[in-house]
């Protein structure tokens, strides 16, 4: 908070990227009407270990700003809101174009729709609605859970380890191995070798 503090005291900033990373629970950082004044570009990633998200804007917060890029783990984060609306969206009066990132490693669906349902329904009560562009983008979404029983199964669609047994971390590290095997893999069609193993050069047979 302190440090949210610090940059509302920026008079000049225009564009800022915030990464909130915390492993247990805390309260959202509010945003209010003080700071920001002409900041027109946020680009917001959660990544807190089973909290809720770390923001929230108040009435009359970033007059300026036009747009927001918003990035969370599903699996990891909530949105706290009495009126089921996220974050306080609809207060970003000058707000053009909206984007939503969710990850969606290791959710369920409801989880992901239980971020996504509040962002839209701020959307329909922003002044802007009929001209601010929202777009929602579901990264790894085949490494979804269809609902809590497949979870705990731990095998979701073209999955084959139990996800429900990895800790954050390995989940990340297991993916990272998927994608140099298949880096691997795609060398070797184009190639038709791996690039660990090149072919051996044929030694010129005197006659």
């Amino acid at each position: 908070e302190e440090g949210l503090h610090i940059l509302m005291g920026m008079p000049s900033l225009a564009y800022l990227q915030l990464t909130v990373g915390f492993r247990g629970t805390m309260s959202p950082m509010t945003v209010s009407s003080n700071g920001f004044k002409l900041l027109e570009v946020f680009h917001f990633h959660c990544n807190i270990s089973y909290g809720e998200v770390g923001i929230e804007f108040a009435a009359g917060a970033m007059t300026a700003l036009r747009r927001l890029h918003l990035s969370w783990r599903a699996r990891l984060v909530r949105l706290r809101s009495s009126d089921d609306v996220g974050m306080g969206i609809q207060h970003l009066s000058s707000l053009m174009q909206l984007q939503v990132e969710t990850w969606c490693v290791g959710a369920t669906l409801e989880e992901v729709e239980a971020l996504e349902g509040p962002v839209e329904k701020a959307v329909t009560l922003h002044p802007n609605r009929q001209t601010l562009q929202l777009h929602l983008h579901r990264k790894d979404e085949h490494l979804m859970f269809k609902d809590e029983e497949e979870r705990k199964r731990g095998r979701p669609a073209g999955f084959f380890i139990p996800l429900a047994m990895l800790e954050e971390n390995a989940l990340e590290v297991y993916i990272l191995v998927r994608w140099f095997l298949h880096s691997i893999a795609l060398h070797r069609v184009i190639y038709g070798f791996s690039p660990f193993f090149p072919p051996r050069q044929q030694e010129d047979q005197v006659i």
